[in-house]
């Protein structure tokens, strides 16, 4: 049996960018929110670091997402636009 690494890659990335960008989202909501919150304060992490810890999660997690759903167009943008993955 032969594993094909090609799609073991695309959809181990599927499903950890929309983990990542869901778990990102969800700490925009209680309880999750203050969870956070508590976290990042009792780590002596300035006040910046809430956001910035938020919005980094969900920006990993959209660019994991957008890498596989626009994997189609950045083949074809590397690779001859006659290619059969292209058509």
């Amino acid at each position: 049996m032969r594993i094909d690494v090609g799609k073991v890659s695309d959809r181990l990335g599927l499903f950890l960018g929309a983990a990542i960008f869901l778990f990102g989202f969800l700490k925009l909501f209680d309880p999750f929110y203050s969870w956070y919150e508590v976290q990042v304060a009792n780590s002596g992490l300035p006040a910046p670091s809430f956001v910035m810890g938020i919005a980094g999660e969900i920006g990993t997690g959209l660019a994991l997402l957008g890498s596989f759903f626009a994997r189609r167009r950045l083949i074809c943008a590397t690779r001859s636009p006659r290619s059969p993955a292209c058509r």
